[in-house]
């Protein structure tokens, strides 16, 4: 069996990838300044829980 990744940037991925760390980027680490690491890491659960099950997301056709 042979394991293969998907290319950065490739076709295949349709930039997904990229725009949703865009997204998370933009929204969390440079909006906001952390003291933590703790910090950091429960603002982005809770911006990700947001973002999965509050904003209406065009794949979905809302």
């Amino acid at each position: 069996m042979e394991h293969r990744f998907t290319k950065f940037k490739h076709p295949w991925t349709n930039a997904q990838v990229e725009v949703s760390n865009r997204i998370l980027k933009q929204r969390t680490t440079k909006a906001y300044f952390y003291k933590k690491l703790d910090e950091l890491k429960r603002h982005i659960m809770i911006f990700v829980l947001y973002y999965n099950h509050q904003i209406k997301l065009k794949s979905f056709k809302y």
